[in-house]
């Protein structure tokens, strides 16, 4: 996973890596961190120098100098729970979610984690984004997707059209959202989630990842080399 706030970039991955660039991607170092585990992302404070990243034996990592070093903020009693994504909301605010709906959150910078429990299915959460009017969405398996119009106070399922697992809801605008998943599954909404109508892309892996560029490009990416690129959104 990886995380651009102003010229700091992190990304981070296998065995506890965390790789830094303060200039834009240009250079890179490597962190220092106090885990081995996979790390599955990374998040940064809206304001300020503070960095959170999650992973494997739902571990929380903290770093107050922009990414250059890292302490273990949290870690769950059970060693099989992971940690998928994390999203920073400002004001000290960040939620964390992974396998098995596990959802820990908090409102104090981390001095302090609530678990909670977002559905009553043990679905994994794949990913959780944030829209341009401040909704919360979560992508899980089983068709599963998730909205909040609180900061994650309450969540209210969405109606999908498909029951496999998506990993990722990319709000384009106020309205428009698109869903991704396995086997090159996409989905569009114009209605803010209300209905949804698939898209064809021709691809047969998994779509785990997708950004909106300047100019109306539209990147997905995923397994099997699948990279996807849209030019404008008029016919997404």
């Amino acid at each position: 996973a990886g995380a651009l706030i102003g010229s700091t970039v992190l990304v981070v991955g296998e065995r506890g890596a965390i790789h830094r660039s303060v200039d834009g991607g240009h250079t890179w170092q490597r962190a220092s961190t106090p885990v081995r585990v996979m790390l599955t992302g990374v998040a940064g404070a809206p304001q300020g120098n503070q960095w959170w990243s999650v992973g494997h034996e739902a571990v929380i990592l903290t770093s107050t100098d922009q990414g250059a070093t890292w302490t273990v903020q949290y870690r769950a009693d059970n060693p099989q729970d992971s940690l998928l994504d994390l999203i920073a909301l400002g004001g000290g605010h960040v939620i964390a979610i992974g396998a098995y709906g596990l959802c820990v959150e908090t409102t104090d910078d981390g001095k302090t984690w609530q678990r909670r429990r977002l559905v009553a299915d043990d679905v994994h959460f794949n990913r959780i984004t944030r829209g341009p009017t401040g909704e919360l969405f979560i992508a899980g398996e089983r068709g599963t997707l998730l909205r909040s119009r609180d900061a994650g106070a309450h969540w209210e399922p969405l109606k999908t059209p498909y029951d496999g697992s998506f990993y990722g809801v990319l709000p384009l605008d106020r309205r428009t959202l698109l869903a991704h998943g396995l086997r090159g599954r996409l989905f569009r909404s114009s209605d803010d989630g209300a209905t949804w109508r698939p898209i064809e892309t021709g691809a047969t892996g998994l779509l785990a990842t997708s950004l909106q560029l300047k100019g109306n490009f539209l990147i997905l990416g995923g397994s099997v080399r699948s990279l996807l690129v849209k030019i404008g959104r008029a016919h997404v």
